[in-house]
């Protein structure tokens, strides 16, 4: 019922060995803005007086307007550590690995909420591959927020196939299939630029995804 006395709960819930509540009674429908949202000053969630990495967890409640049913989501505090891998950008060939290196540098897995967006192509075994890691992953850490969504699978050519694909882009997919060389490039901006680009295996790979989904309009 005043500061004085949320200052004393949040003793006693420090001082808890079982999870403890707070519950705080606020006007539902003041302070909503015009835009349809609510504003409210909430608490920084502390460890523990045990200082266990699962001391237990602060509800993050959302509503979206007035009226809505709030959605409830646990999160968990204690001694966690974030590891933010930013965006990792994989390759056919080499997209497990590249993973599998940045998890074998956290120390301690229990502890460990990892987060990253994950983009490139990789082939379509690499893709049932990549998903077993990702529920691997779950299981062995804290937390994981791994986003696998602009991450393109290789199509294979019995995808191309499946299209029916007219000359002038059976034609392109050939050049996407092989390095160009020099003298097929005659009068060119650039041509030098363009041949070694062909020559890089990775790039036209990624270059056949774009096109593929291109194609299929996604």
């Amino acid at each position: 019922t005043s500061i004085a006395g949320l200052k004393q709960a949040f003793l006693r819930a420090k001082a808890a060995s079982r999870t403890y509540v707070i519950s705080l009674q606020v006007d539902a429908f003041d302070g909503w803005t015009t835009e349809g949202h609510a504003w409210w000053d909430i608490g920084t969630p502390e460890v523990s007086a045990r200082d266990d990495a699962r001391a237990g967890h602060v509800l993050l409640v959302e509503i979206e307007k007035p009226g809505a049913n709030p959605v409830v989501t646990p999160h968990s505090v204690g001694r966690a550590q974030c590891f933010n891998w930013g965006e990792i950008r994989l390759q056919t060939g080499d997209g497990l690995s590249t993973l599998q290196a940045r998890l074998s540098e956290i120390e301690n897995h229990e502890t460990a909420i990892v987060r990253g967006k994950i983009s490139g192509v990789v082939s379509q075994s690499e893709w049932r591959d990549l998903n077993e890691w990702l529920n691997d992953l779950r299981e062995k850490v804290l937390g994981a927020d791994v986003d696998f969504a602009k991450l393109l699978t290789e199509p294979t050519a019995e995808d191309f196939l499946a299209l029916r694909l007219e000359a002038p882009e059976e034609h392109l997919l050939e050049v996407l299939n092989a390095p160009l060389e020099l003298l097929n490039l005659n009068g060119i901006p650039d041509r030098e630029i363009v041949a070694n680009w062909s020559r890089d295996e990775a790039a036209r790979r990624e270059a056949r995804t774009l096109f593929y989904q291109l194609l299929r309009g996604e």
